[in-house]
């Protein structure tokens, strides 16, 4: 059995059933570390054994993409009502800056979105604060998508675009008491904390309608090694 990675996003299966070559194209399933490689772990429409792992069940199509325009009732159905005017800012400083909003796809379905920092956007209050860049923000999945792999799925996707685009780590900041959940999936994927405790960071910015968005969180911040 013969695992082919095509491109950030897409892999190739290549197996033998029933005495003939069989090949399954798929944008990236879940993704599981072992011995500190990445496998794709598929699934197909019929049974398939090959090299003592059996792919079955459904066929589970992830892709990671940039979000559009077209994205804006399920992005903002994701992160709730009155957020629509967020989303929009998100996708102009995607086209103005060093900045990608993107999105995961599960078959078809937008469930989850993430902006992928490399410089902050001109409007954020932290603007000129050049450190700890590229940065990993509000990553969010569907609450009824989580516990599958697939936020999983969607961090690895990213730290393959930041590597590609030549960068060695890749940072984030989360909260470990009110998000404990997205704090163990960090730790599960690698990411190595940077303060011992949590500690408190203001931010604010304003968006395209003039109202000003301004809070504070209690975040540690993480870091893992593309």
């Amino acid at each position: 059995m013969e695992i082919r990675l095509s491109g950030l996003l897409g892999a190739q299966l290549c197996c033998e059933h029933l005495g003939k070559q069989v090949v399954i194209a798929i944008p990236l399933a879940l993704l599981i570390q072992r011995n500190d490689k990445e496998v794709a772990a598929l699934q197909s429409p019929q049974p398939i054994v090959a090299g003592g792992m059996m792919i079955s069940e459904n066929v589970v199509r992830v892709m990671v993409r940039d979000a559009g325009a077209a994205d804006l009732p399920a992005l903002t159905a994701i992160k709730g009502d009155g957020t629509e005017t967020l989303h929009r800012d998100r996708l102009r400083d995607a086209q103005r800056s060093d900045m990608r909003y993107l999105v995961c796809v599960v078959n078809h379905a937008v469930i989850g979105f993430a902006c992928l920092v490399m410089r902050r956007p001109a409007t954020w209050s932290d603007a000129d604060d050049q450190h700890h860049l590229p940065q990993l923000v509000d990553l969010q999945v569907q609450a009824a998508h989580r516990g599958r792999g697939y936020g999983s799925t969607f961090v690895r996707s990213l730290e393959r675009i930041a590597a590609t685009a030549g960068y060695a780590q890749l940072y984030l900041s989360v909260d470990p008491v009110a998000n404990p959940r997205a704090y163990a999936l960090y730790q599960r994927l690698g990411y190595q904390p940077l303060q011992p405790e949590p500690y408190r960071k203001q931010w604010g910015f304003t968006d395209s309608a003039g109202q000003v968005h301004h809070g504070q969180d209690w975040v540690i911040d993480m870091v893992t090694q593309l």
